[in-house]
């Protein structure tokens, strides 16, 4: 959250700023004995990857008169673009299981959701026009829900770079590591803080996607 105040002119400026970062948590799930043979590969090789820091900003101000109902709507709206991009945390889980622990309460939600046919492409649909699209909730609750379909939307680009690029060893592997580690972090990041946001009443805005959603939404 930042709150900035600025005296222009001759007055003295005087200004106040804090940002959030991220925890990086993670969750070990459901990962393939060949994600673990090719990551062992890489680390014979005496290169070991270094996920990269990213910082995510939640700019907000607190909703006037957001009920307890709304705001646990908005927060479990960021359910769907971590549920749905939780497998890029495969090389880092495999590096670091222990990690696993902060997110073992999500494990039986992970299970029905990853084990529903279509649960994915229903719940997308469902937010986008049972909420984003629905005039009977306030704007505070379409706007969260409106960043968390825009942030499942983002996860175009990484599913098709998976389906293209896959390499078994070496450089290449090493530059795939990397960047599953970013989109997961990235994910976890904005899960945390937008959900966190919203549970407090407070409206966050996440990089790439804030504006795209107060474009979208009325």
């Amino acid at each position: 959250m930042a709150y900035i105040v600025r005296c222009e002119g001759m007055a003295r400026a005087s200004s106040a700023s804090s940002s959030i970062a991220p925890l990086l948590p993670s969750l070990q799930s459901f990962f393939s004995q060949q994600s673990r043979r090719k990551l062992s590969s890489a680390s014979h090789r005496g290169s070991k990857s270094r996920p990269l820091r990213l910082t995510v900003y939640a700019e907000g101000r607190r909703g006037d008169g957001i009920t307890t109902a709304e705001r646990i709507v908005a927060a479990s709206a960021y359910l769907l673009p971590f549920l749905d991009g939780v497998q890029y945390g495969r090389y880092f889980l495999t590096q670091f299981p222990q990690a696993q622990a902060a997110f073992r309460p999500l494990y039986p939600l992970l299970r029905v959701y990853s084990s529903t046919p279509f649960a994915s492409v229903a719940v997308f649909f469902g937010l986008y026009f049972l909420v984003v699209r629905n005039p009977s909730f306030n704007r505070y609750v379409r706007y969260n829900t409106m960043q968390a379909v825009m942030l499942d939307i983002l996860l175009i680009l990484p599913s098709l770079i998976e389906g293209i690029y896959h390499p078994q060893s070496g450089v290449g592997l090493e530059i795939l590591v990397v960047f599953y580690n970013t989109v997961f972090f990235y994910l976890v990041a904005c899960f945390l803080i937008g959900s966190g946001s919203c549970l407090l009443g407070k409206t966050p805005r996440l990089p790439l996607v804030a504006d795209a959603a107060d474009a979208q939404v009325m």
